[in-house]
């Protein structure tokens, strides 16, 4: 679903289907934007963005929840997250946050 909106605004999209797959695409092409969700297979959403500072991997990330809390939101913006999403959401507000971010 996210990645059909990406498209459908002229915009490419990558899709992994857990965490280890995100990080190896991730070291393997330039992502502008990532929109991770906190809860995968794998390596979760916030080991995800460890990952991605201690290798240095590039991307403004937006991370993505159905169980969001205060803490969870200030550990991911501790751990380089630039923008938090709550589940459910609209592709309106998936769309102006990737907007915003390839603007920044």
């Amino acid at each position: 679903m996210l990645s059909g909106w990406i498209v459908d605004e002229g915009w490419r999209a990558v899709q992994a289907e857990d965490g280890e797959m995100a990080l190896e695409k991730l070291r393997a092409e330039s992502v502008q934007v990532a929109l991770i969700d906190l809860v995968m297979p794998g390596l979760d959403g916030l080991q995800l963005l460890a990952r991605m500072q201690t290798e240095n991997i590039q991307a403004d990330v937006v991370m993505i929840s159905g169980y969001g809390t205060i803490a969870v939101d200030v550990e991911a913006i501790k751990r380089g997250a630039h923008d938090f999403i709550e589940k459910p959401f609209h592709k309106s507000d998936v769309v102006s946050l990737v907007r915003v971010r390839c603007l920044s």
